[in-house]
């Protein structure tokens, strides 16, 4: 939802109907084939803003299994968002996640070392190319 939020912001609503024609927010499963990969994780060094990262909670308290992991978009500067929890860093993330394990756990929640990511240059260019035509109609 994040990323069909920022499109929106960026390409002119008449472009991002036609793109995004068929919506189905489930799960990465089901995903648009304009963002299929923002399901695919690849293991990273360095997440870089608009990455969508996973802090994993290994221990999650079988009682509160939503609390299982976060999936958060990075926002750059060490802060993070996640549905539903808001924006915070790396750290409160990772203690609100503790909160919500098993009470004999030894095991912290952590921020994986994957990221997924729409292909970017794809989407510049289904934008360019929308200009490139409006601009000629109009010329």
């Amino acid at each position: 939802m994040v990323y069909y939020m920022a499109l929106l912001q960026v390409f002119p609503r008449e472009l991002f109907d036609s793109v995004f024609d068929k919506i189905y927010l489930m799960n990465w499963h089901g995903i648009d084939r304009n963002l299929k990969e923002i399901g695919i994780m690849k293991k990273i060094y360095d997440g870089l803003p608009g990455d969508r990262r996973y802090f994993k909670n290994p221990d999650v308290d079988l009682i509160a299994p939503e609390w299982q992991g976060e999936n958060v978009i990075d926002l750059g500067n060490g802060t993070y968002y996640g549905n539903g929890i808001g924006i915070y860093s790396s750290d409160e993330i990772i203690k609100y996640l503790n909160e919500n394990r098993n009470t004999d756990s030894t095991v912290s929640a952590y921020l994986m070392d994957t990221a997924g990511n729409p292909d970017f240059k794809k989407l510049y260019n289904i934008l360019e190319r929308y200009q490139l035509q409006s601009s000629s109609f109009t010329a």
